[in-house]
């Protein structure tokens, strides 16, 4: 269990997200088997593509559709994990990921390293929304998180299409996004077409979208 120096944010949503990170327990030069966030800035050393220990960064969406875990009968995790929570949920912490991750590799290996047995891994995965394995510039290595040089922050923009999910999906069902309800009835009183309306409201449905998430 190691421990990441940062947070993750939706933009969207506005919600936060669960993160996780990894490292090469190889490279000892660069502190890849001490279970802590602090990679060095050595690219090519000891040897050709090292990346700093590669200390991969994930980040978690939390948006694959919720089910159950299922019974196989064959596999060991299967006493633990059936009929329990498939697939990531809300920011927790990273409770369910930890619970996921103890439950697979705290029992004996029963044919789980392969095809339907890596279901418990494969529900993990599947959420990943980004991951990126960040490297301290040169001279400004770092032993423990809390002694980083400073603080950085990325934002990553991406566009979509969140007009044309609105109206295909039900209010019930919008991917966790923002809702905007607005009342076009007054221009009804304006004389406006119904095909103007729809013109209108999908403008106007995209406009706060991207209100929202500028704000």
């Amino acid at each position: 269990m190691g421990w990441f120096p940062g947070y993750a944010i939706n933009l969207e949503t506005g919600e936060r997200l669960n993160m996780a990170f990894g490292e090469d327990s190889y490279q000892k030069e660069n502190n890849g088997n001490d279970m802590k966030w602090n990679p060095t800035s050595n690219m090519n050393s000891p040897y050709p593509y090292a990346f700093g220990g590669k200390h991969f960064v994930y980040v978690f969406g939390g948006n694959t559709i919720q089910s159950k875990y299922p019974s196989f009968g064959v596999f060991s995790w299967e006493s633990l994990l059936t009929g329990k929570d498939y697939g990531q949920t809300r920011y927790d912490y990273g409770e369910r990921i930890i619970n996921v991750l103890q439950s697979y590799f705290g029992t004996p290996f029963n044919q789980d390293n392969s095809g339907a047995g890596l279901a418990p891994i494969n529900g993990l995965e599947r959420d990943i929304m980004w991951v990126s394995m960040p490297m301290p510039a040169p001279g400004f290595n770092f032993n423990s998180p809390e002694n980083m040089p400073s603080d950085v922050r990325v934002q990553i923009n991406v566009a979509n299409l969140t007009d044309t999910v609105m109206q295909v999906l039900p209010l019930t069902q919008h991917l966790r996004l923002p809702l905007t309800l607005i009342n076009t009835n007054v221009l009804i009183l304006l004389g406006c077409s119904q095909l103007m309306l729809v013109l209108i409201r999908k403008t106007i449905i995209s406009l706060c979208t991207v209100l929202i998430q500028v704000t």
